[in-house]
């Protein structure tokens, strides 16, 4: 298969064959272009608009790791605040109706009403009280409402 390839171009003249050794020059500078310098170039353009952005934000959290030890030393620990300040801003972060509360014996227990509440946004509540404040669920009653999702609850939460 050499030998008559080798064979073909000699037997081409010398016009043609200069023709196609440019030409297919030609075709790899094109293709060098537009597979390999075109898109480097377009790359770094991107690059050198984007740094003045990424350094404003490297600014900003060096700011905010300088910061962090200030609000550390401020900070309340956790589990520390009453019952009755820790529920109503849970609640009402989840999108939650306003509750009626009933306290406990002590600050460590609580009873609860809601009316109309997503119970999916109940539970998700109920689980982000449990991770970051201690909560647990001692006594849960739920009545559907006839609306798909929205019940009424009335629930006794504690802390240890």
């Amino acid at each position: 298969m050499k030998r008559e390839w080798q064979s073909r171009w000699q037997h081409l003249a010398p016009r043609e064959r200069n023709f196609i050794l440019y030409g297919s020059g030609g075709v790899l500078l094109a293709l060098l272009w537009a597979y390999a310098w075109l898109p480097l170039q377009q790359q770094g353009l991107r690059l050198s608009q984007n740094l003045p952005r990424l350094r404003q934000q490297a600014q900003q959290m060096q700011a905010a790791r300088d910061e962090v030890p200030a609000l550390r030393a401020r900070a309340v620990p956790l589990g520390t605040l009453p019952l009755l300040q820790v529920l109503p801003p849970a609640l009402s972060a989840a999108g939650l109706p306003a509750a009626q509360f009933e306290p406990g014996g002590n600050d460590n227990t609580l009873s609860l009403s809601l009316q109309n509440a997503a119970f999916d946004a109940w539970l998700g509540c109920l689980s982000r009280l449990q991770a970051t404040q201690g909560v647990r669920l001692v006594r849960l009653e739920v009545r559907a409402t006839g609306t798909p999702g929205q019940v009424n609850l009335q629930a006794t939460v504690s802390r240890e």
